[in-house]
Formats: C-alpha cells, structure tokens, sequence
C-alpha cells in the first residue's frame, strides 16, 4: 500500500466545499459552523470519502466506484461534522461509502448545473 501524503486544504477550498453542502454536514443537517462570542468558528472536518491511506482489509472492502483517482481531489471530498467523520471513518463500511458517494455525486451535478446557469442567461 503506497502511502499517499495529507494535503492541505487552503481557505478557498474549504469555503468551496462547505457552500458545496450549504453550509450543514450532508449526513445529519448539523451546521458546520458555530458562533461564540460573536466569531465564528468550524465544526467540521474535511472527509476522504475514499480513504486516503486505505487499510489492506477497505482496499478490498471498497472495490467500488470512485470519484476520483486522486484522493486529494475535491470530488473525493466532503465536509462532515466531527461526529459524523469519526463514525464515517471508524470502522468504514461499504454501505457507509455508497451513501457519501451518492451524496457527493448530488452535490457535483448540483454545481455544474449552477454553473451552466451562471453561462447562460435568460431574457425576460
């Protein structure tokens, strides 16, 4: 197994990913932010949803789809609150990653869909 190095995901990014799912963790609808004392901090966690060092045991158990073959790329990431990342993570099922796979792919055609709107304006 070829150990694939933790990238850092810079502010732009991470605004892109966290609009990308309006600003709620996509599996419990818990925001991804909180206010104390009038500043905002996160509640989230940037989620591989393809491991990014996979175990021998999820390299096997994950011979599914994958949204990219880069594990860095944006499409193979997804903001999730902490809870939600630690039991997506510990212990990783397929049913678990099919779930993340199909809401991501949800939230992908939803961008290009908006960017095609952003291209093609309609007179009224």
């Amino acid at each position: 197994m070829a150990q694939s190095n933790r990238k850092h995901y810079g502010e732009a990014q991470n605004v892109a990913l966290t609009s990308q799912v309006d600003g709620v963790c996509p599996r419990c609808d818990k925001p991804l932010f909180y206010k104390k004392k009038g500043k905002s901090f996160k509640a989230y966690e940037i989620a591989h949803i393809y491991p990014l060092n996979p175990s021998h045991e999820e390299d096997e158990l994950l011979k599914e789809e994958r949204l990219s073959q880069d594990v860095n790329d944006e499409d193979n990431l997804i903001p999730l609150c902490k809870g939600c990342h630690g039991k997506f993570d510990k212990p990783r099922t397929v049913e678990e990653y099919r779930e993340l796979v199909e809401i991501k792919k949800h939230y992908i055609a939803r961008s290009g869909q908006e960017t095609l709107w952003s291209l093609h304006h309609l007179d009224v």
